[in-house]
């Protein structure tokens, strides 16, 4: 019985099938009877809890330290208790959380750990069953992303390449890489286990071929899979240079444009005396301008510097110094392009207002924009009419702008005559009206480009007054909105070299000596017809004329009775072929221009008769004469010369 209650009636009970719960009084009451006498006696037994079982086992998703871990358990409770599961994980002594499943990461765990899950089971009656599993956390091998080598083409003589690596290592490990480089014919350098992510193969080893830089990944215990990129080396840029780097230089920058390697505006290298002496200018290749190909050659701005000034005006011509920086495009500049970039065309652009003014064909092609202006002399004293007019451009006659024409190194009119009160300028100037009247009305304060005759004012730029701040025709137009001083209103000015082929010939019109004929070029042969074909600056350099003896004849001769020497010659070039000379062969001569022209006849005869010509001489000269008192005329046997060319 339990708790009073009758339980069973067999010497042997299976409590299973009892309510029987841990912890009861079981007794056990035996009675004997004899028929006669019955006797009863009771035993008891406390009734156990029974721990309930539990086996654990851990389950992965990912074996590195970034791996969730599953404690899983198997239960048996033999009492029927209703078990709860209680969860602690352990990295070595250090617990790690009681949640399951558990997420790890870098800060929890790493390559070697040993992770443990210790599951505790717990009944209703207080009995306890623990368990415990183990994981090793495993090391995950470290990738590698991308491996690139620039640049891509490098030059030989001019690039270093650089191998640059992106990896990732899935535990987080610090990585260390080792660089191999080689070329067609092997390795060329190995830089070991460093933790830079960019190695350098500089350009005095390199040779033209197809580089590759190998990288292999360390994460300290594992190497991961190498990676390579590779990069073509050449040695030689196009032969008419694409201006990309300094030891490929092309002549300027219409040049480039023209030759197709432009890649629009910006830093281009031009060597345009092609003597090995290459330098970096900003190009304008923006086709909204003119067409593009635009050199600069100076920038002028308010800066607040003094440079081009009256007393510096020769920067504009002679004086070759060079200023400002490529980097600081908005302040006063001076590129040797200056007076190295030959040009036809010149280009103005204002900033801010960005309002420009192209003027075409103002050079031949064969000059600089400095010797352009040296040769511009001056001050000169212009008309209005005088000058060059616009080409193309935004900018418009309006304001104070006299004219949109563009003059040279002008004179001051003071609106009226020549001269005025001594502001001229130098350089390009714009015709403005500063309070006088049209025209030139003080051109270096209203209309230069900074310098300005005046001796109190010789001394600094116009385009820092805060007046006038001339800056060509920004004053005139009201165009320098940005703060004074502040580098803010400047103007650029660019040139350009045409390339125009008008006869079709493969040579541009600076090239050829004769545009407009197709028959006259550098390449053409010299044709022996008293002009320049090849261009060479010679006139048949390569041919031959001489007097040929075609023959002889009988011809009337006018003949002297006395020793009248007279000294002849004659000269057989490309503009008397056909031309003939006759000789009496008794010492008389007689000569004539053209043997059918009778109009040209010329002769003269002389006792004495001496001369020097030959066959192959392009000079003939003999002595004889007339006019003695006895002269009579006779007919003689004479060799006739007639000018050749072979």
């Amino acid at each position: 019985s339990i708790d009073g209650a009758i339980v069973g009636t067999s010497d042997t009970l299976l409590l299973l099938l009892t309510d029987a719960t841990p912890f009861d009084t079981l007794v056990c009451t035996v009675t004997a009877d004899d028929g006669t006498d019955i006797d009863t006696s009771s035993a008891s037994v406390l009734i156990e809890n029974r721990d309930p079982i539990i086996v654990a086992s851990i389950v992965t998703n990912g074996t590195n330290h970034n791996a969730e871990l599953t404690c899983e358990v198997s239960l048996q409770e033999l009492d029927g208790d209703t078990v709860t599961v209680s969860y602690e994980w352990f990295n070595g002594g250090t617990t790690l959380g009681t949640a399951n499943p558990i997420q790890l990461d870098s800060t929890m765990a790493s390559a070697g750990d040993v992770i443990f899950c210790i599951p505790t089971a717990t009944d209703g009656n207080g009995g306890i069953g623990v368990s415990n599993a183990t994981h090793m956390i495993t090391n995950t091998v470290p990738v590698i992303n991308s491996v690139t080598v620039t640049p891509d083409p490098a030059t030989v003589g001019l690039d270093d390449l650089t191998c640059a690596v992106s990896a990732s290592d899935a535990d987080g490990d610090s990585l260390l890489y080792s660089y191999q480089w080689s070329d067609s014919t092997g390795v060329q350098q190995t830089t070991t286990l460093v933790s830079d992510t960019t190695d350098v193969f500089l350009t005095s080893g390199l040779t033209e071929d197809t580089w590759t830089c190998e990288v292999t990944p360390y994460d300290g215990t594992d190497y991961g899979t190498a990676g390579t990129g590779t990069a073509t080396v050449e040695n030689n840029c196009p032969v008419e240079g694409d201006g990309s780097r300094q030891n490929c230089p092309s002549l300027d920058c219409a040049t480039i444009l023209n030759d197709g390697h432009s890649t629009g505006d910006g830093f281009y290298w031009i060597d345009p005396e092609q003597i090995s002496s290459a330098y970096e200018v900003y190009c304008l290749m923006d086709s909204a301008y003119d067409g593009g190909g635009w050199t600069l050659t100076s920038v002028h701005s308010d800066d607040g510097q003094d440079t081009w000034t009256w007393n510096n005006r020769n920067y504009f011509d002679t004086d070759t110094t060079t200023f400002g920086s490529l980097s600081a495009l908005n302040e006063d500049f001076k590129s040797p392009a200056l007076h190295d970039v030959y040009m036809h065309d010149l280009l103005f652009v204002h900033a801010p207002s960005g309002i420009w003014a192209g003027y075409n064909d103002i050079d031949s092609g064969l000059g600089n924009f400095g010797s352009f202006v040296g040769q511009s002399a001056g001050p000169n004293c212009y008309q209005d009419s005088d000058g060059f007019a616009l080409s193309q451009g935004s900018i418009t006659l309006a304001g104070n702008l006299c004219t949109t024409r563009l003059y040279f190194n002008a004179q001051d009119r003071d609106g009226g005559s020549c001269p005025g009160n001594g502001d001229a300028s130098w350089g390009p100037t714009w015709n403005v009206d500063k309070g006088a009247g049209c025209s030139f009305d003080d051109p270096g304060i209203s209309g230069s480009l900074g310098p300005n005759q005046s001796a109190n004012h010789a001394n600094f730029e116009y385009v820092n007054n805060n007046t006038y701040q001339s800056l060509g025709f920004g004053y005139a137009l009201g165009l320098n909105t940005g703060i004074s001083g502040a580098a803010e209103n400047y103007v650029q000015v660019f040139v350009r070299r045409n390339y125009i082929d008008a006869d079709g010939d493969g040579f541009y019109s600076w090239e050829d000596c004769d545009d407009n004929d197709v028959s006259i070029s550098p390449s053409a042969t010299e044709a022996c017809d008293g002009i320049d074909n090849n261009c060479d600056g010679q006139v048949d350099e390569t041919c031959t004329y001489y007097w040929n003896n075609v023959g002889q004849q009988s011809q009337g001769v006018i003949v002297g009775c006395c020793n009248n020497s007279a000294s002849h010659s004659a000269t057989c070039d490309a503009s008397g072929l056909g031309a003939e000379i006759h000789i009496a062969n008794d010492g008389n001569s007689i000569e004539r221009k053209n043997l059918y022209d009778n109009s040209g006849w010329g002769r003269y005869a002389a006792q004495g008769y001496s001369i020097s010509l030959i066959n192959n001489s392009e000079t003939a000269t003999w002595t004889g004469g007339v006019n003695c008192g006895c002269d009579r005329l006779e007919v003689r046997t004479v060799s006739v010369y007639e000018c050749s060319v072979q």
